[in-house]
C-alpha cells in the first residue's frame, strides 16, 4: 500500500520579472511654453497619474506573488509533511501486520501440537480403558466360573448326600 508522493524536489520559484516601464514622464517637460493650449500639460498629469497608478498595481502584483509562492512553499513542505506521516504509518501498519501474522502462525502451531497431545492421550486413556475393561470382564468370567464351580460341587455333594 503505498500513495503516490509528490516530487521530492521543491517547487522551482520565478522571480517576478521587473520589466522598465516607459518614463514617458521624464522625457516631457512641464513647460507651458511648448503647449499654448494647457492640454499638454493635462496630458502629461494624466500619463504621471497613469505610470503612479500602474507601479502601485506593478508593486501590489510583485507583493501578491510573493505572498502566493510562500504560501505554495509551505502548502509543499505541509504535504511532504503529511505524505512522509502516511508513508510511516503504513510502514508501521505492514510491520505490526506482519508480527500479527507471526503470532498466529506460532499460536496455530501451539494450537496443532496442542490437539495431537491430546490426541495421544485420548489414545492412551481409550487403551487403558480397553485394558481395565478386559480385566475387568476376565474377572467377572472367573467369578461366574467359581460360583459354577461352587454351585456345581455344592450340588454334587448335596447329592452324594442323599
Amino acid at each position: 500500500m503505498s500513495f503516490c508522493t509528490p516530487s521530492s524536489r521543491p517547487p522551482t520559484r520565478v522571480p517576478p520579472h521587473y520589466l522598465p516601464l516607459p518614463r514617458v514622464v521624464q522625457a516631457m517637460g512641464s513647460s507651458k511654453a511648448s503647449s499654448p493650449t494647457g492640454d499638454r500639460d493635462a496630458e502629461v498629469a494624466k500619463l504621471r497619474k497613469r505610470v503612479n497608478d500602474l507601479e502601485r498595481e506593478r508593486e501590489r502584483l510583485i507583493h501578491s506573488t510573493r505572498k502566493a509562492e510562500n504560501m505554495a512553499d509551505k502548502n509543499y513542505l505541509l504535504s511532504q509533511q503529511y505524505f512522509s506521516m502516511i508513508k510511516n504509518k503504513e510502514d508501521k501498519n505492514d510491520k505490526q501486520d506482519t508480527e500479527v501474522a507471526q503470532l498466529l502462525r506460532e499460536a496455530k502451531a501451539k494450537a496443532e501440537r496442542a490437539e495431537e497431545n491430546a490426541n495421544v492421550q485420548v489414545r492412551n486413556l481409550q487403551a487403558k480403558l480397553d485394558e481395565m475393561s478386559k480385566r475387568a470382564l476376565e474377572a467377572e468370567n472367573a467369578l461366574k466360573d467359581e460360583k459354577h464351580q461352587r454351585e456345581t460341587t455344592h450340588q454334587a455333594r448335596w447329592l452324594g448326600r442323599c
